[in-house]
């Protein structure tokens, strides 16, 4: 008795053009995620306070909501007071629950940055007084 071999098929023509719309589909509707709020996004500088300043070499610290309802913060910031406010954000553009993320402090250490429902964004961390860069913190507005 010989041994039998499963024999491979090639997919039919719709599994391929199937596959090719899912592709086509997914990466287009990211591209298009990506690049229009990129360029509809306005920030505005951020009133900081508690001995907050912008970090030089950074952007200004600031937000922006993008037409998805997403709030991103942007710059950098340092020598404030930590665990003081450092600044708050305007109604709309708030958070429905407090929450914390990780932010980059002095010396690639980490911080943690908390932003309450009433908009107050503080950090927390030994080195955060130092240098703090709040890019790439975004949340759903009055999630």
């Amino acid at each position: 008795m010989g041994i039998t071999r499963p024999r491979w098929r090639f997919p039919s023509p719709a599994i391929i053009l199937s596959c090719l719309a899912l592709f086509a589909a997914l990466g287009g509707s990211t591209y298009a995620a990506t690049q229009s709020s990129a360029r509809t996004i306005h920030f505005t500088k951020a009133a900081l306070k508690n001995g907050w300043t912008n970090l030089s070499g950074s952007s200004p610290a600031g937000y922006a909501k993008d037409s998805l309802g997403v709030v991103h913060l942007r710059g950098g910031i340092s020598s404030g007071a930590t665990s003081q406010t450092i600044f708050v954000l305007p109604k709309g553009l708030r958070p429905s629950h407090s929450f914390t993320v990780f932010v980059v402090t002095q010396l690639d250490n980490v911080g943690d940055l908390t932003i309450n429902r009433g908009g107050a964004v503080r950090v927390f961390g030994s080195f955060a007084s130092g240098a703090t860069l709040l890019d790439g913190v975004s949340f759903v507005a009055g999630e």
